[in-house]
């Protein structure tokens, strides 16, 4: 099921709170050029790691040339009445600036933007193509009550996400703490787990210095947050980073050790724990994991009850790069899809044929 566009016009990315810490963690990288108040960012890049452009972006958007947190649930505008007004303005900023390649990723397919945004491209004369298309999950919490939700998934599921917790309850003491705003001690921890996992650690560099940037300016601009830590006999064992904005809950990083009990996934026993509390939680409308997927399963998938489509577009308006476009669209892809077309095999023939 996908849930309501507007939910999502009021998400923290592209918010004052996160562009101010992408400006602080990312604005002195030497391939920008400078940045203005508002609008679109510019910065030197290559396509295939020899071709020179000038790669464009929403301010605070990750891009290859400036690989920063993924923003997700692009908008122009807050409220739907005011969308065609916004592009128009947005694209008439960017049509004062030189680049080649303007990046908008991850607007929701089924908003009322992306036919806006094809139509107000037309007169310019700039190349629009639609490319990496992903999908949003979240969990509807206003929509029943946690039990019904869990009688609603799979037997699988269920047992991952709930009914193992007599299980973990019988090897010691369990506790759930929000350590906000011990912000180190929760790096360190989640750090560990990642490097565990996927042989690096979660948050090192600039990006480490968005987050840290972000979050207080949130917690300033009236929002929670939740470096939730699930422990057992005080130790922690999983960890998850949630932000609580504007009635949603933004499942923005998770990790769990791997050497407590094989039969246990604590990381998705940490996600029932986090979803059971947003269904008791009346200000809250949903938990929301967004998009991506996991290393050995699509949890998100697995969880959810609502999913929204999300398309990444890039503008091209260099004469030479919509040509390469064309050509890759025309000639590469047809050829490519051709050659993995496997060979058509005979029948064997029928005894006395």
């Amino acid at each position: 099921m996908s849930p309501h566009t507007e939910h999502f016009r009021q998400a923290f990315f592209g918010s004052a709170p996160w562009i101010s810490a992408w400006r602080a963690a990312w604005g002195d990288t030497k391939c920008l050029a400078p940045l203005p108040a508002t609008g679109i960012y510019r910065a030197r890049s290559t396509i295939k790691k020899f071709l020179p452009i000038t790669l464009a972006a929403p301010l605070g958007v990750s891009t290859s040339a400036i690989p920063s947190l993924r923003s997700e649930y692009l908008f122009f505008a807050q409220q739907p009445d005011n969308s065609a007004q916004a592009i128009t303005e947005f694209l008439r900023d960017a049509q004062s600036q030189r680049w080649d390649q303007l990046w908008l990723p991850d607007i929701p397919k089924n908003s009322n933007e992306l036919p806006l945004l094809k139509v107000a491209v037309q007169p310019l004369g700039w190349e629009l193509v639609e490319q990496n298309n992903s999908t949003a999950y979240s969990v509807n919490t206003r929509s029943g009550d946690f039990a019904e939700y869990l009688q609603h998934l799979g037997k699988n599921s269920r047992l991952q996400l709930f009914n193992r917790r007599k299980n973990f309850e019988k090897l010691g003491t369990i506790s759930l703490i929000n350590c906000w705003p011990n912000f180190n001690y929760f790096l360190d921890v989640i750090n560990e787990f990642h490097q565990q996992r996927w042989q690096k650690p979660l948050y090192t560099g600039r990006n480490k210095q968005f987050i840290e940037a972000l979050l207080p300016a949130l917690v300033d601009a009236g929002h929670s947050v939740d470096l939730s830590l699930l422990c057992l006999n005080e130790k922690p064992v999983a960890a998850v980073l949630d932000l609580h904005i504007n009635g949603r809950v933004y499942n923005l990083q998770s990790g769990f050790s791997e050497n407590i009990d094989s039969k246990i996934s604590l990381g998705t026993l940490h996600f029932g724990y986090k979803i059971e509390a947003a269904f008791n939680n009346p200000q809250l409308h949903a938990y929301d994991f967004m998009a991506g997927i996991g290393r050995a399963a699509d949890y998100k998938k697995q969880f959810a009850t609502d999913s929204m489509q999300l398309v990444t577009v890039t503008l091209i308006r260099s004469p030479w790069l919509k040509l390469l476009s064309r050509c890759y669209k025309t000639v590469y892809k047809p050829m490519r899809a051709w050659l993995r077309k496997p060979e058509a095999t005979v029948a064997p023939k029928a005894h006395g044929e």
